[in-house]
Formats: C-alpha cells, structure tokens, sequence
C-alpha cells in the first residue's frame, strides 16, 4: 500500500509482519494461512481483502472463523436448459451443490414451447426458488448464457 501513496507504514497492521504486500495479505499472514483455499479461492481472497481494508479504514476485524463461515456458506447452482423449438419441446434442470462440490439436490421441468432465453431465465428462477425454499441465501449461479444473466 506505500508503493501505491496509501499511508508511510509498510508493516501488516493484522499480525505486525514488516512487509505487507499482496502474498503476505492472501497467503502467509496468520489469517489466510487458516483457510482452506481450494473451496471458493476467489471469495475467500475478496473476504481477505476486506477484512484488511476494514482494519485498516475502520478499525474493525473480522476472525478466521467469520472469514470462513461466509466464505463457506455459498453453495453453487449449475443450471442449464434444451430447447427444440420444431417440436415444443424445452426442458430446464440443474443442481445444487455445496462449495466442496457435494450434492445437494438437483431438479428438473418440462416448459413446452417456450425460446432458448426463456427456458434460461426460468430454469434461475426455478433453482433459485428451490435453493431459498431449502433455506440457503447465499447462491452463486453458474451458467452459460450471457443473455441470460444481463436480462437479470
């Protein structure tokens, strides 16, 4: 953050190391070094990133175990659709997993005549609807329709 005219103090304000740069931040500081990374590698970096501006800026932190619970409690919903516009025939489906890629349910519709764009946008509304009625909040989508998701 000195490199880049952010304060005169180039020590980690966390752990008192005497070069916080962005390994230290993601990697070797005593709280990364708790995480699990290969579950939501880029989240658990953001939640990092956070916590060190909030200390700094604020003077607020967040614990290791608050990092991770948010960070953890996302779960994936993979979704897709066919659509076979000669026939009237469109189903959507997906599945929801945890972060560590566990099964936790997954689902399905026959939509009848409907268009490709159409079929991706109930297929979110219906995992997503399925994902709240279980109780989760916190929903990563993942799919393969930019249209899709900038019609949201």
């Amino acid at each position: 953050m000195v490199r880049r005219g952010i304060g005169s103090d180039s020590t980690c304000r966390l752990c008192g190391h005497d070069l916080e740069e962005l390994l230290h931040v993601l990697r070797d500081c005593p709280v990364a070094r708790d995480i699990e990374w290969p579950c939501h590698f880029g989240m658990l970096a953001w939640r990092l990133w956070k916590n060190r501006n909030n200390f700094v800026f604020q003077d607020i932190t967040w614990s290791t175990e608050e990092i991770i619970k948010v960070s953890y409690s996302w779960v994936h919903l993979d979704i897709d659709g066919l659509v076979k516009i000669e026939d009237d025939f469109a189903v959507v489906g997906g599945l929801v997993q945890h972060c560590n890629g566990k099964w936790i349910f997954d689902f399905y519709k026959y939509l009848g005549c409907c268009s490709v764009l159409e079929s991706k946008l109930w297929s979110i509304l219906d995992g997503l609807n399925l994902a709240l009625d279980r109780g989760f909040q916190c929903i990563l989508i993942q799919m393969d329709s930019r249209e899709a998701i900038k019609s949201i």
